[in-house]
């Protein structure tokens, strides 16, 4: 799903630079002089990096659900792993 810049909160995971981020702060920005903006503080899901990142208003960022659920492995076999 696709939302303006403007819409990021904290929680959201996003997809940025062909990685997931974890949206820890947002910070939205209108200066007096120019376009508006959104700071933010991501943390890459992969490994775990963090990054401080501007985003201009107006862009259109990927917005990423991820579902954890626990699952009981029951056994393998020769077609693979069932849970």
């Amino acid at each position: 799903m696709k939302i303006s810049a403007i819409e990021i909160k904290p929680g959201n995971i996003i997809e940025h630079k062909n990685d997931l981020y974890l949206c820890l702060k947002t910070q939205h920005v209108k200066p007096g002089k120019g376009a508006a903006f959104v700071r933010t503080k991501i943390k890459n899901l992969n490994n775990g990096k963090t990054i401080d990142h501007t985003f201009n208003a107006g862009t259109k960022i990927n917005v990423v659900r991820i579902e954890n659920r626990d699952y009981q492995f029951l056994y393998k076999d020769d077609m693979g792993y069932n849970f």
